[in-house]
């Protein structure tokens, strides 16, 4: 899913290339967000890890210490440190989000009804996903549209965000904090049409907070560290339209992630 290009961000901040667990909860396809009943990707979506300890130094960063970046594997005791947090189902602005809630489906597809179609179908839809504030060096990487008796029902997208050039001899040197420069990272952008909004997320409970997205209810997961450390996500819920969006971003800035969903959900 994302090849050799990501190591850099992962390589400096934890010493290994770990993507599956900081990931957790993201987007995965249709048929983790869509429903079993309107799944055609399911098989090709394995189920993630449980959250667990990563390799690399033991020591607990400390509370409002400003990491040092220049350090192999800075970020272990901040992941471990989260993946220690409590993690349940909870409710916030009306949508439930956590780990053990039941996906919703679209209301639409009946069973084997679902069937890939192109982006071209995607972009004429009401789910058209129209992003303006993607991060530089941000890339489409896959684009995902499916359909049920000749209507779009859900569109997904993975963008992939290639590092600076430079910015691993930066980072290292002590010239630049990881969090200064382009350090890569991903943005996974989801919009379907839902029974009933709700998200499955391994993002540890505290992490998430209810809020609004363009004046529509949204369930905010900050990431780890401000600075945008860790996996972060977005779920506005459009009652009217019956339309979920989610917006997973990992390494992204949480400001960043709230503006595509903005711009997607409208």
């Amino acid at each position: 899913m994302h090849r050799s290009r990501s190591r850099l961000f992962w390589a400096n901040a934890l010493g290994v290339v770990f993507l599956a667990v900081a990931v957790g909860g993201a987007a995965f396809v249709y048929g983790r967000e869509t429903g079993a009943s309107d799944s055609l990707a399911s098989a090709n979506s394995p189920a993630l890890p449980a959250p667990q300890s990563l390799p690399g130094p033991t020591d607990l960063p400390v509370p409002g210490a400003t990491p040092d970046t220049t350090r192999p594997g800075w970020g272990v005791p901040y992941r471990n440190e989260d993946e220690a947090k409590p993690r349940f189902d909870q409710e916030l602005s009306g949508i439930r989000v956590g780990p053990t809630v039941k996906v919703s489906s679209s209301g639409i597809c009946n069973a084997g009804e679902a069937q890939y179609t192109t982006s071209a179908a995607g972009a004429a839809s009401p789910l058209a996903v129209n992003v303006q504030s993607l991060p530089q060096n941000a890339n489409l990487d896959r684009e995902t549209v499916i359909q049920c008796k000749g209507t779009v029902v859900a569109v997904e997208r993975e963008y992939f965000i290639t590092p600076d050039a430079d910015a691993e001899s930066r980072i290292r040197s002590g010239a630049a904090s990881w969090f200064d420069v382009g350090h890569g990272g991903a943005i996974y952008v989801f919009k379907g049409y839902k029974e009933f909004p709700v998200q499955d997320s391994k993002i540890a409970a505290e992490r998430w907070s209810a809020g609004t997205v363009g004046g529509r209810p949204a369930a905010i997961a900050r990431p780890i560290l401000d600075g945008g450390f860790g996996n972060s996500m977005v779920v506005v819920w459009d009652e009217a339209r019956k339309v979920q969006v989610v917006v997973t971003g990992i390494e992204v800035r949480l400001e960043t992630i709230l503006r595509i969903a903005e711009e997607v959900s409208r």
